[in-house]
């Protein structure tokens, strides 16, 4: 009975691998040039920290000059990263990057009260540790 069970193990795991060898080289190298666009896109939008004013406005409840100069700063912030993308060299991507963040902290303190401020930065760290930034 084992004799007969292992048989019919190889014979189902021989067949698999040799029907694996029947797809097309062409097609891998698809799938693999479609993984490398994924890969890029996942990189490019790291970088985006497109968002909705309106509702982060509610969230650190500011007032409606408050949200003006938030967008004007926080715009300038978003063009500063995607040159970071961009322009910067991966080595010294990372420097920029943090560059970036630290001025944009201290932009938003002028803009914020405490309060606003530190629920600010809870958002902005837990955003960048998401998307994968060490900084």
């Amino acid at each position: 009975m084992k004799k007969i069970l292992f048989t019919l193990m190889m014979l189902f795991t021989l067949s698999v691998s040799v029907m694996a060898d029947d797809v097309p080289v062409a097609e891998n190298a698809k799938k693999i040039e479609n993984l490398h666009k994924i890969a890029l896109e996942n990189q490019a939008a790291k970088y985006d920290f497109t968002v909705n004013y309106r509702r982060l406005g509610c969230c650190l409840e500011m007032s409606v000059d408050q949200l003006e100069e938030f967008k004007l700063f926080f715009d300038q912030f978003k063009d500063n990263m995607l040159f970071a993308y961009n322009e910067c060299s991966e080595a010294s991507r990372d420097s920029v990057v943090k560059n970036i963040v630290t001025k944009n902290a201290k932009e938003m303190r002028y803009i914020l009260n405490e309060k606003q401020y530190k629920k600010y930065l809870l958002l902005m760290n837990t955003t960048l540790r998401n998307r994968g930034f060490e900084l």
